[in-house]
Protein backbone atom coordinates (compact mmCIF):
# COMPACT_ATOMS: atom_id res chain seq x y z
CA UNK A 1 0.00 0.00 0.00
CA UNK A 2 0.75 3.93 -0.45
CA UNK A 3 -0.40 6.68 1.26
CA UNK A 4 -0.13 10.30 0.37
CA UNK A 5 1.57 12.63 3.24
CA UNK A 6 0.96 16.31 3.02
CA UNK A 7 4.47 17.02 4.45
CA UNK A 8 7.76 16.38 4.07
CA UNK A 9 8.72 12.94 5.49
CA UNK A 10 11.91 12.04 6.93
CA UNK A 11 11.58 8.67 8.16
CA UNK A 12 8.87 6.01 9.06
CA UNK A 13 9.76 3.21 11.66
CA UNK A 14 7.70 -0.04 12.85
CA UNK A 15 8.59 -0.75 16.42
CA UNK A 16 7.01 -3.60 18.09
CA UNK A 17 3.58 -2.86 15.88
CA UNK A 18 3.85 0.61 16.54
CA UNK A 19 4.63 3.33 13.92
CA UNK A 20 6.71 6.12 14.27
CA UNK A 21 6.57 8.73 11.48
CA UNK A 22 8.84 11.61 11.22
CA UNK A 23 7.66 14.95 9.43
CA UNK A 24 9.72 18.38 9.19
CA UNK A 25 7.53 19.58 12.24
CA UNK A 26 7.73 16.77 14.79
CA UNK A 27 7.51 12.72 15.18
CA UNK A 28 4.04 11.15 15.43
CA UNK A 29 3.12 8.21 16.61
CA UNK A 30 0.29 5.74 15.22
CA UNK A 31 -1.09 2.07 16.92
CA UNK A 32 -2.48 1.22 13.68
CA UNK A 33 -1.16 1.26 10.08
CA UNK A 34 -4.46 1.91 8.79
CA UNK A 35 -4.35 5.55 10.67
CA UNK A 36 -1.68 6.60 7.72
CA UNK A 37 -4.42 8.07 5.51
CA UNK A 38 -6.37 9.78 8.27
CA UNK A 39 -3.90 12.32 10.22
CA UNK A 40 -6.20 13.42 12.80
CA UNK A 41 -5.59 9.64 14.42
CA UNK A 42 -1.90 10.71 14.80
CA UNK A 43 -0.69 10.98 18.15
CA UNK A 44 2.42 14.13 18.25
CA UNK A 45 5.23 12.28 20.22
CA UNK A 46 7.12 16.52 19.93
CA UNK A 47 7.52 19.61 18.03
CA UNK A 48 11.00 19.18 16.94
CA UNK A 49 11.86 20.56 13.41
CA UNK A 50 13.41 17.04 12.46
CA UNK A 51 16.15 16.79 9.73
CA UNK A 52 17.51 13.42 10.03
CA UNK A 53 15.85 10.63 12.41
CA UNK A 54 16.89 7.19 12.98
CA UNK A 55 16.22 4.52 15.34
CA UNK A 56 18.46 3.67 18.26
CA UNK A 57 18.25 1.28 21.36
CA UNK A 58 14.75 1.74 22.12
CA UNK A 59 15.10 5.81 21.28
CA UNK A 60 14.12 7.69 18.45
CA UNK A 61 17.65 10.37 17.85
CA UNK A 62 16.67 13.59 16.02
CA UNK A 63 19.12 15.91 14.27
CA UNK A 64 17.28 19.33 13.52
CA UNK A 65 18.26 21.59 11.18
CA UNK A 66 20.22 23.91 13.48
CA UNK A 67 22.51 20.90 13.44
CA UNK A 68 21.34 19.87 17.11
CA UNK A 69 21.03 15.90 18.44
CA UNK A 70 17.92 15.21 20.18
CA UNK A 71 16.64 12.01 22.30
CA UNK A 72 12.86 10.75 22.21
CA UNK A 73 11.36 8.15 24.13
CA UNK A 74 9.03 6.02 22.04
CA UNK A 75 6.06 6.95 24.13
CA UNK A 76 7.18 10.61 23.81
CA UNK A 77 7.55 11.35 27.93
CA UNK A 78 11.02 12.91 27.61
CA UNK A 79 12.32 14.75 24.50
CA UNK A 80 16.10 16.38 25.26
CA UNK A 81 18.93 17.10 23.52
CA UNK A 82 22.15 15.34 23.63
CA UNK A 83 25.20 17.98 24.18
CA UNK A 84 24.02 21.56 23.65
CA UNK A 85 27.85 22.25 23.02
CA UNK A 86 28.08 20.07 19.42
CA UNK A 87 26.25 20.09 16.64
CA UNK A 88 25.95 17.28 14.27
CA UNK A 89 24.64 17.14 10.42
CA UNK A 90 24.00 13.45 10.06
CA UNK A 91 23.16 10.56 11.73
CA UNK A 92 23.67 6.84 11.23
CA UNK A 93 23.07 3.16 12.61
CA UNK A 94 26.33 0.74 12.09
CA UNK A 95 26.84 -2.21 13.62
CA UNK A 96 24.54 -1.91 16.80
CA UNK A 97 26.25 2.07 17.31
CA UNK A 98 24.79 5.30 16.59
CA UNK A 99 27.41 7.46 14.20
CA UNK A 100 26.83 10.80 14.02
CA UNK A 101 28.70 13.44 11.96
CA UNK A 102 29.42 17.07 11.99
CA UNK A 103 30.09 18.73 8.26
CA UNK A 104 32.25 15.52 7.55
CA UNK A 105 35.19 17.19 9.87
CA UNK A 106 34.66 14.82 12.79
CA UNK A 107 32.50 11.54 13.81
CA UNK A 108 30.88 10.31 17.22
CA UNK A 109 30.30 6.90 18.51
CA UNK A 110 27.20 6.16 21.06
CA UNK A 111 26.56 2.42 22.14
Amino acid sequence: QSYKVSADVRGLFDIGGTLYIALADGIYMLENEYELSNVSLWTKLCDLDVDKVVEFAGYLYVVTPKAKLYYVTLDGSKVDIVDSALSYTHIFVSRHKLICLNYGAWFAYFE
